[in-house]
């Protein structure tokens, strides 16, 4: 949980470079809530999300996801996993992590409704995020509805995930 604690100033980054960019939040607040619409859906991934949802109370929910299939053992017995509870209360700032830094650029990418999600990734790459001197390439972003995390106890009705891999050793 270490990591989602410190959440709040990456969150606070985020946050700040995410307002020099409208077309982002127009992509955002128009495109993707139609796209989320079951009638305009081309097609669906047949690993959709009805196997498990978030709810804590369900039994398809994550106090049971061990159970529910051989694949997903580690669920049962993981400490920091998904879907977590962002409590900004246990997330005070840390001086000592490194500097976040993106170069986020235009490229031709390809928009996917997976069925449990709508994906857009970027074959050539989308840019940068650098964590101190190290470079993560932007390889895709995903959309889940309802949100899987929650933020201070709340489960918000869109999350997005933005997914980035260093060339350097894949982390």
């Amino acid at each position: 949980m270490t990591g989602l604690c410190r959440s709040n100033r990456f969150g606070s980054l985020v946050s700040a470079n995410m307002r020099h960019s409208r077309s982002i939040l127009i992509f955002l607040c128009c495109v993707v809530p139609l796209l989320l619409q079951p009638s305009l859906t081309a097609s669906q991934e047949l690993d959709d999300e009805n196997d498990f949802d978030y709810d804590p109370c369900s039994q398809l929910g994550p106090n049971n996801w061990g159970n529910l299939n051989a694949q997903w053992r580690a669920c049962g017995t993981g400490k920091q996993q998904s879907p977590v509870n962002v409590d900004q209360s246990c997330a005070p700032p840390d001086p000592n992590l490194n500097a976040l830094s993106t170069a986020y650029k235009r490229a031709d990418a390809i928009m996917k409704n997976r069925g449990h999600d709508i994906m857009v990734e970027w074959p050539s790459g989308g840019g940068t995020l650098h964590i101190g001197s190290k470079p993560y390439e932007l390889k895709q972003c995903h959309w889940h509805s309802p949100a899987e995390h929650t933020f201070n106890g709340i489960r918000y009705p869109l999350e997005l995930h933005m997914v980035h891999q260093s060339k350097i050793d894949n982390e």
